[in-house]
């Protein structure tokens, strides 16, 4: 299965997770270490919209860094809520692949930002 997590937990251009969506990630958490997840194997997947980065360049001097670096957060924070860290891996997938088109006129498509958390057998 897949769960996505998207803009709401970071602001733009920025990894770091969202105070207000930390409960969020609890609960997320919480059903991982539940018995019907234990051994699963869980991918964070980062992704970004096609906007280059532009605020915080000097930290994420890609669409690259900035979606491993949102997948990488959200992992630290589950394995710190309990989650095993041998179940988990993080990837980021910057711009390549879309959820939805990006809108015209260099605005980007915040469906496209989003983090991706995938539990597999």
């Amino acid at each position: 299965g897949s769960i996505l997590l998207d803009e709401v937990f970071f602001e733009t251009g920025k990894a770091e997770i969202r105070k207000k969506t930390e409960e969020t990630l609890r609960r997320l958490a919480e059903g991982l270490k539940a018995e019907t997840s234990k051994g699963r194997t869980v991918r964070i997947e980062g992704h970004t919209d096609d906007q280059p980065v532009v605020v915080h360049k000097d930290v994420y001097p890609s669409n690259w860094h900035l979606s491993g670096a949102r997948a990488l957060n959200v992992l630290l924070f589950l394995e710190e809520a309990g989650v095993e860290s041998g179940r988990l891996s993080f990837s980021g997938y910057g711009e390549n692949r879309p959820r939805q088109e990006n809108a015209p006129g260099q605005k980007g498509n915040k469906a496209n930002r989003r983090v991706e958390i995938k539990i597999l057998e």
